[in-house]
């Protein structure tokens, strides 16, 4: 969004929202692209909400955050100072059903390697998540999909 200086402040360049399209360069009003489709939510999406479960979590106990990311493909998702008041780390892996839990990836060791300039102590959280529509009717049924603003479940039992 390109800003121009205006008295004081700084303010869109383009009128409404200053948004433009890359390709046509055309304004976009982002409240045209509201639908009320159901749209199912992508891994990425899925990850990112996994990543705030655990950001509340650590807020919560009290700790201090120093920061997060919700991209699944950088590791770790979290930074915060610990009990000793020294940045520790998490890893965060997401599970959908009709899993219940994620294992800690394989490159672990890689990642505490990498970490360890910045903190040594590294945590694992896996984070659950279902559709709140699941029926749990039997043991082979198909899986609600997780729908963007609809109800889901999260099953999340701390840090490890």
């Amino acid at each position: 969004m390109k800003k121009k200086f205006l008295g004081a402040n700084w303010v869109a360049d383009m009128p409404g929202w200053g948004l433009i399209d890359a390709i046509t360069r055309k304004p976009i009003d982002p409240i045209g692209f509201v639908t009320d489709e159901k749209i199912e939510m992508t891994p990425w999406e899925v990850h990112d909400m996994a990543v705030q479960v655990v950001r509340d979590y650590l807020k919560n106990e009290g700790f201090e955050l120093m920061s997060w990311q919700g991209n699944p493909e950088v590791d770790p998702a979290l930074w915060f100072l610990g009990k000793t008041k020294r940045p520790e780390w998490v890893v965060v892996r997401s599970a959908v059903f009709p899993a219940n839990s994620s294992a800690r990836p394989n490159n672990w060791q890689a990642i505490a390697a990498r970490c360890a300039k910045l903190g040594s102590a590294g945590h694992f959280a896996s984070v659950a998540i279902e559709s709140a529509d699941q029926p749990f009717a039997s043991l082979d049924e198909q899986p609600v999909p997780l729908w963007r603003g609809h109800a889901m479940h999260v099953q999340f039992i701390g840090l490890e």
